[in-house]
């Protein structure tokens, strides 16, 4: 405000004013701005997040290192995660596990184990466990409905 304090009688009042509403009126703006650009920034790392568990869904991801080299503290990073995703990490790339090993157990007729294994679960127990959990069912059970779906009996 180009007004020294002390020359605060009535006549000035309006300039006063008018300039403190400009003023505010900047800062929100800038506010605004500098807001929106830093949420969009925000949103690229999270999409490249999610494009390095998509790629790398089978493997073991260290969570807090990728957050790390997307600039982020792993608490920021989970949380803007799951705000884009609707999934904390971890919980994402089971989520991406869960759906390739139903498109191998529709498609192929691998083992239990073998896709268990291609998916990145450690074991078959744990594979069969986190899938009953999603898909309502077991692996087994999921192959089979897949079956007969794909080849209905008609009588």
């Amino acid at each position: 405000i180009a007004l020294a304090a002390e020359d605060t009688s009535p006549e000035t009042a309006p300039q006063v004013f008018a300039e403190m509403i400009a003023l505010i009126t900047r800062l929100v703006l800038f506010t605004r701005v500098h807001a929106s650009s830093e949420r969009r920034v925000i949103r690229q790392k999270i999409n490249a997040a999610r494009e390095l568990i998509l790629e790398q869904s089978f493997k073991r991801i260290d969570f807090h290192g990728l957050a790390a080299s997307l600039g982020l503290s792993y608490t920021v990073f989970r949380r803007m995660f799951q705000k884009e995703t609707g999934h904390a990490p971890l919980e994402y790339q089971i989520e991406v596990r869960i759906s390739r090993a139903r498109v191998l157990l529709e498609q192929t007729d691998q083992s239990i184990s073998e896709i268990a294994q291609q998916t990145g679960f450690a074991n078959v127990f744990y594979f069969s466990k986190m899938f009953s959990k999603r898909a309502g069912q077991t692996p087994s059970s999921y192959r089979q409905n897949a079956v007969a779906r794909k080849h209905p009996r008609t009588t």
